[in-house]
């Protein structure tokens, strides 16, 4: 049995690069995934990747950067899987921000 099964994980920036990789890593050990990304369309591609191979994920466009967003998000996860066990934030701001110097 996979290590995750009946567990829920929220992860943000997970529309691509390591937050991506880190969604379908847990969704592969049987977690539930909140796919949260501000690019809708790039958090519903790793969505349709995780159901494809069998799992569970809901997309989420939420803004992590403000107490109301961070909430929004929270919610959505409980309203779709009943609770959260991990949340995982991948900051793609700090890429950006570093390749800019």
């Amino acid at each position: 049995m996979p290590v995750c099964t009946t567990r829920t994980v929220l992860i943000t920036g997970a529309g691509g690069g390591l937050g991506r990789a880190y969604a379908l890593a847990f969704a592969a050990e049987g977690a539930n995934v909140v796919v949260n990304d501000i690019r809708l369309d790039a958090a519903q591609a790793v969505v349709d990747e995780v159901r494809g191979a069998g799992g569970r994920a809901l997309a989420d466009s939420g803004d992590i950067t403000t107490l109301a967003g961070a909430q929004a998000i929270v919610d959505a996860a409980v309203a779709a899987f009943g609770e959260v066990h991990v949340w995982s934030t991948t900051p793609a701001c700090c890429a950006t921000a570093c390749s800019s110097r």
